[in-house]
C-alpha cells in the first residue's frame, strides 16, 4: 500500500499508553479549536501530551510557533 493512502486508526493503545489521532477533545466547556493532530495519555502519570503539526516555510517559523500557541490558549486553560 503506498504511504499517502495510509489512514491510521483514531485510537491506538497499550497498558501504558494511548494515542488519539485527529480526534475532537471533550471538555465541559466548549471551546474552540479543539481537535489536535494528535494525542498521547500516559497512563502511569496521568499526562496528556497534545501534538499539532505544522509545515512552514523558513522565514515564517516564529509566526506559525505564535499562532499555534495562541491558537491553543483556551484549550490549555480548559484541560
Amino acid at each position: 500500500m503506498p504511504y499517502y493512502k495510509y489512514e491510521p486508526q483514531s485510537v491506538l493503545k497499550n497498558f501504558s499508553y494511548k494515542l488519539y489521532y485527529n480526534r475532537t477533545i471533550i471538555t465541559n466547556r466548549t471551546t474552540h479549536n479543539s481537535r489536535q493532530g494528535a494525542v498521547i495519555l500516559d497512563k502511569s502519570i496521568k499526562e496528556a501530551n497534545l501534538t499539532d503539526i505544522a509545515i512552514p516555510n523558513s522565514h515564517n517559523l516564529h509566526g506559525t510557533i505564535t499562532k499555534k500557541l495562541q491558537k491553543y490558549t483556551d484549550l490549555k486553560e480548559e484541560l
